[in-house]
């Protein structure tokens, strides 16, 4: 995501991770203010039953789809070519590598992966 992110992200400087709420409503409520969230049927050329991508968006601002899957403990991961969220508090920095960015869970999903989306996000246009 960059230094422009990382330097004033919670977990990134050894606090809790940020935590975002889903309402079933279409919603999401969290500290970087109200948003909303949809399940989208197709992502950066790859398929899947619904629930398997998620576009989040806050105003008129769509940001790169993320992808559903499961950890091991069987909560739910969200990750998008510059995010990642857990349904679980996330271990502190270090604790758990396959979580981070050099990770192989995290490199499913990259820039090079999703530049399309990327790409439109960058643009300031919809996906």
């Amino acid at each position: 995501a960059g230094s422009g992110w990382t330097d004033s992200d919670p977990w990134w400087n050894g606090q809790p991770a940020m935590v975002r709420r889903y309402h079933d409503n279409g919603t999401t409520s969290g500290a970087k203010g109200p948003g909303a969230w949809a399940f989208v049927p197709e992502s950066c050329g790859m398929q899947g039953p619904l629930g398997s991508f998620i576009r989040h968006a806050r105003g008129e601002q769509e940001f790169p789809t993320h992808f559903v899957s499961r950890w091991k403990n069987w909560g739910w991961i969200l990750q998008n070519c510059w995010g990642f969220s857990a349904s679980f508090p996330l271990p502190p920095k270090g604790k758990e590598p396959e979580l981070e960015d050099d990770g192989e869970l995290c490199q499913r999903v990259t820039v090079e992966s999703c530049h399309e989306e990327a790409s439109l996000f960058n643009m300031g246009l919809r996906l």
